[in-house]
């Protein structure tokens, strides 16, 4: 199933529909764990991690990213912005959403194990793996550096959209200790 699964991907990479790889992908892994079959769901999930890494396509992982963090699939949204290079995003506003956002969505994993407490199962779905992977790194200072990088970014954008400066504003009310700021994503960011 796995080389299938990776022919797939390559055919729709040589054929820019980076958009198609990441939600057609990202939707048989969710099937191979909703079918408790995590194993190779896992497989299939590092194949499809390695193959979006590649993407050139920066429009196709923000929407991604976006509309994950409206379905509160936050691990997979913050892991697909995380492999991602920095030099795919090519404009200012990109770069700062790129970062933005990955602060936002390990932020949001952050809180919601402090609410749930650490004892994240592991392995029950594909969000649950990916955060309970999360949880066991440093996610404070990580969260921190994008928040301070995404601050720096912003200062370069010549002309930012309503959406960016409503991202903005959240990221500063996080830095000031405001938890109220997490309910109050921009639409286009939710």
């Amino acid at each position: 199933m796995s080389a299938h699964f990776a022919q797939y991907l390559n055919l729709l990479g040589d054929n820019q529909l980076c958009q198609m790889a990441l939600d057609g992908g990202y939707d048989f892994i969710c099937r191979a764990y909703r079918w408790e079959r995590s194993t190779e769901g896992k497989l299939l999930y590092d194949i499809w991690l390695e193959k979006i890494s590649k993407s050139r396509d920066a429009g196709s992982i923000l929407r991604f990213s976006n509309t994950r963090l409206k379905q509160k699939e936050l691990g997979v949204a913050f892991r697909v912005l995380e492999i991602s290079s920095d030099s795919l995003f090519q404009d200012e506003g990109q770069r700062f959403e790129h970062v933005a956002l990955q602060a936002l969505a390990l932020r949001k994993v952050w809180d919601q194990s402090r609410v749930k407490g650490s004892a994240s199962r592991s392995g029950v779905n594909l969000e649950s793996r990916i955060e309970h992977e999360l949880l066991n790194e440093n996610i404070e200072t990580r969260v921190k550096g994008l928040l301070i990088h995404a601050n720096q970014l912003f200062i370069t954008l010549g002309k930012p959209s309503l959406a960016q400066k409503s991202l903005k504003r959240i990221i500063d009310q996080i830095l000031q200790g405001n938890a109220a700021a997490q309910e109050s994503i921009p639409r286009r960011f939710e």
